[in-house]
């Protein structure tokens, strides 16, 4: 099989590149100056069965650090749902892993976020 490299073919946008801001985990740090009380926290993908999940105002949203296609992303509304959502995500990080390459799917970290009522863009 080719190793294939996405950053072979298409490298980030420029500005964010340069700027040191490429990805989310780089960008939301910076938004806390700016929204304060925008909960944030990076979690690496063995530590997610150790989250309280009791001390995080809900809902809120689990996704992976770099990812794409709703890929891990899941919506968590009350503590009970936390352990279910944990088993989904594994399965489908088992699923997909060796499929992208890591720059477009990286499943080694996951960020959780506060959820924000809208579309997703």
């Amino acid at each position: 099989m080719q190793d294939f490299q996405i950053s072979h073919y298409v490298e980030p946008f420029p500005s964010g590149k340069g700027l040191g801001l490429y990805g989310r985990p780089q960008i939301s740090p910076l938004m806390k100056e700016i929204y304060p009380h925008f909960l944030f926290r990076e979690v690496s993908f063995d530590q997610l069965s150790k989250v309280d999940t009791s001390k995080i105002i809900k809902p809120f949203i689990i996704k992976p650090a770099i990812g794409f296609f709703s890929m891990g992303v899941y919506k968590v509304s009350e503590d009970n749902e936390w352990k279910s959502v944990i088993g989904l995500i594994q399965d489908e990080m088992e699923k997909v892993k060796g499929l992208y390459p890591i720059e477009v799917m990286n499943s080694s970290k996951f960020i959780i976020e506060e959820y924000i009522e809208g579309a997703e863009y």
